[in-house]
Order: structure tokens, then C-alpha cells, then sequence
């Protein structure tokens, strides 16, 4: 059973450049609610598998972009090298949902399940449309799409590592 992992990694943020001269990290938040970094006093870049803890001066909100301002002296040839870098958390760091709704890192590795028992496969990605996402379920050699909506998602049980699905007309027919 896959339990919840505090110490794991969770990417809330891809470095996208540096913005000004001054230690200033121009960030595409990845994460629900962009304002959970006006919060963090650190956070972890990977670089390239390598995990750089950096302290956080400031952070405020420009357009789509978190503006990253670093603890010390760094320039922006040094900043650079962060360049297309995830920005983590420790997954206790992660802020409780509201019931109902979950992490993508929560959901994606789950088993799903039709309500009538046939296992489908795991949930390999989820794909973001504006109205709702849709999860991405990979089924021998097949890519399934279901949709996450009420009329199709019946549960979501993280304890048990899966997902049970009423599939609608249609949905399952190319497999």
C-alpha cells in the first residue's frame, strides 16, 4: 500500500527565468493556489536530480509568474542555472484540501476500477481542460481518458490506491 510519504518531493513551481539584476526567480506556479508561495520561507530546486534548499526573501504575484526573491548576494548569471528547474515542498508542507478535491500527485498512480470490478490500469497523468481535468489511464497498451466528473467518478480512495468509475456510454468502447 502506498502510504503518504511526508518527506516526499512535490512540485509546486517551474523556474521559467530570472527577472531583473537582482536575486529574483521569474516562477510558473504548477500548483493550485499560486499564493501558498507568498507563505514559503524556503524552498527546494531541483536541479538536474540535484536538491538546492534556498531561502526566500520575498515573494509576490506578477500576472501568471511568482517573483521569487532569494536570501543572499546572487546575481543573475548565477540564477540562470535554475532555468527550467522544479520548485518542491515537502509534501507536509502540502496545505489540506477541501473533501473532495485532491493533489495531482495524489491521484496520479492510483488503480482504477469500473463499479463492476474490471481493473482498467493507473492513472499515468492528468490533463488539465478549464472545465475539468481528465485522467489519463493507461490500459495494456491503450490510453484511456475519463473524465473527472461526478457522473463518472464514483471514488476516490487514497488508503486503498484507487479509483472507481461508472463508466459513461461510450467511454470504454475502444478497449
Amino acid at each position: 500500500m502506498r502510504s503518504s510519504n511526508k518527506n516526499r518531493l512535490v512540485t509546486i513551481g517551474r523556474v521559467a527565468g530570472t527577472k531583473g539584476v537582482g536575486s529574483h526567480l521569474r516562477v510558473l506556479p504548477l500548483t493550485y493556489d499560486p499564493h501558498r508561495f507568498l507563505r514559503l520561507d524556503s524552498v527546494l530546486i531541483d536541479v538536474n536530480g540535484e536538491i538546492i534548499n534556498e531561502k526566500v526573501d520575498e515573494a509576490r504575484l506578477s500576472g501568471k509568474y511568482v517573483i521569487l526573491t532569494l536570501v543572499g548576494s546572487k546575481d543573475r548569471d548565477e540564477l540562470a542555472k535554475y532555468t527550467g528547474s522544479e520548485i518542491k515542498i515537502e509534501e507536509s508542507r502540502c496545505e489540506k484540501l477541501p473533501d473532495g478535491e485532491y493533489y495531482h500527485f495524489q491521484i496520479i498512480g492510483l488503480d482504477v476500477f469500473t463499479d463492476s470490478g474490471q481493473k482498467l490500469g493507473k492513472v499515468k497523468d492528468i490533463i488539465e481542460t478549464g472545465s475539468n481535468d481528465v485522467y489519463t489511464v493507461i490500459h495494456e497498451d491503450k490510453e484511456i481518458l475519463i473524465p473527472a466528473i461526478k457522473d463518472v467518478i464514483k471514488l476516490i480512495d487514497l488508503e486503498n490506491e484507487r479509483i472507481i468509475i461508472s463508466p459513461v456510454k461510450g467511454l470504454l468502447d475502444e478497449i
